[in-house]
């Protein structure tokens, strides 16, 4: 199988082989799963390579020179192979399940295929050695028939951890495949659990399942199952489908823009990254300018960058914001980047004047009066109405602002 993989995944699969060996050389069991077999029967990238085994964690800890225990209590250890991580865990059986999300807690097995039944989907709960795969539950028939099926009763799969209800639909999106039929049943009937899922967790998901080639049918289905009603933010918005992939913060902020301004006030039941907020603030910003055509192009590839300019573009065509100013209609991406790169200045830092040089000149404290100046001449310079030089500036500034 290795023979397929791009040079960096054959050694990454090398390393996790290494490991195997290391725990067979103690008398112990190892298994590669998950996500790196099935992306590796489906001729898809491997990112991650998950370990299973029958060796205890403490045992792990013994055995390996480099270690995390990241999560010993749940049977998990970091092994480091050349800087890089693996996830080993030993096989285990889940013990109840009182707040769908975890199990309160965990039993060490001895056994693959008990470790396996308690997994998600069948694609997922696929093992292999150097020699052969293990699959119990016709996971590599259910990857050729492109079949999203929860593993054994589905009902108890998202009871157990309702967060595999959002699961499925990101697979769904990402893998380009169906959902089987009771297993899409069972998410209806499930998702009240959701209610007691982190929304961290669940936003995870979501930003996979809106990266994914097939979202619009992923999304339908989010919708059409009544999922969104159980998830904060989400269940206060009307059926919102997108037919190309995008971030989470395009399509938070284009719903905003174009449905409902009012959920603005709902962002903060996100718990969104700092980074994320401020996107979502500037694309609604940036997409109001270019549907009332109030500012020049030299002025949004400014204060926008051109990178942020390219997407909000693209992001209105792809949700169909047909009322985009005709101003910014004729720009492709190669116009936009060469008036980007003749731009006279590309930040404040660039202008040949700053807030000391303005006090000691006007000989006054420094106040609000600095930044209203450095902003009239930045605006100034960008468009070419004054040279970027300091007594050019100052005698600019003397000539056409009121101080």
């Amino acid at each position: 199988m290795i023979k397929v993989l791009q040079p960096h995944e054959q050694h990454r699969f090398k390393c996790a082989f290494g490991i195997i060996e290391t725990l067979e050389s103690y008398g112990y069991k190892g298994y590669i799963v998950g996500g790196a077999i099935r992306n590796l029967l489906m001729g898809i990238p491997v990112n991650d390579i998950d370990i299973t085994t029958d060796c205890l964690p403490e045992q792990m800890i013994r055995i390996f020179e480099r270690t995390i225990p990241v999560g010993i209590e749940h049977g998990t250890v970091i092994v480091l192979v050349d800087d890089f991580p693996f996830e080993v865990t030993t096989f285990r059986e889940d013990g109840e399940y009182k707040d769908h999300r975890r199990p309160d807690s965990v039993n060490f097995v001895t056994s693959l295929k008990i470790d396996l039944e308690r997994r998600d989907f069948t694609v997922n709960a696929i093992a292999a050695d150097k020699y052969q795969l293990y699959d119990y539950f016709d996971g590599t028939k259910h990857i050729e028939d492109q079949l999203i099926q929860a593993v054994g009763n589905p009902a108890l799969r998202f009871e157990e951890d309702a967060l595999r209800i959002i699961r499925a639909l990101r697979f769904m999106s990402v893998l380009d495949f169906k959902i089987e039929q009771e297993t899409l049943e069972n998410m209806k009937e499930s998702a009240q659990y959701l209610e007691s899922v982190s929304i961290e967790r669940i936003i995870i998901e979501l930003c996979k399942l809106l990266s994914g080639v097939n979202v619009t049918r992923s999304l339908k289905l989010f919708f059409e199952l009544g999922i969104n009603r159980y998830i904060p933010f989400f269940k206060d918005m009307k059926p919102y489908i997108v037919t190309q992939p995008v971030l989470l913060y395009e399509y938070i902020s284009s719903y905003i823009f174009l449905h409902d301004q009012t959920l603005s006030q709902t962002l903060p039941q996100l718990k969104l990254s700092n980074a994320e907020k401020k996107n979502i603030k500037q694309t609604i910003t940036l997409l109001h300018h270019l549907v009332e055509g109030d500012r020049t192009i030299e002025y949004l590839l400014y204060h926008f960058g051109l990178d942020f300019l390219k997407r909000t573009l693209s992001l209105a065509r792809t949700v169909n914001i047909e009322n985009l100013h005709i101003n910014y209609k004729s720009y492709d991406e190669k116009s936009l980047s060469e008036i980007y790169d003749g731009l006279p200045i590309h930040s404040r830092e660039s202008l040949a004047i700053n807030g000391t040089i303005l006090m000691e000149y006007y000989k006054r404290k420094g106040g609000p009066w600095i930044k209203d100046i450095l902003s009239i001449t930045e605006n100034a310079v960008l468009h070419n109405e004054v040279q970027n030089t300091k007594n050019t500036l100052l005698e600019w500034i003397d000539c056409n602002v009121e101080i």
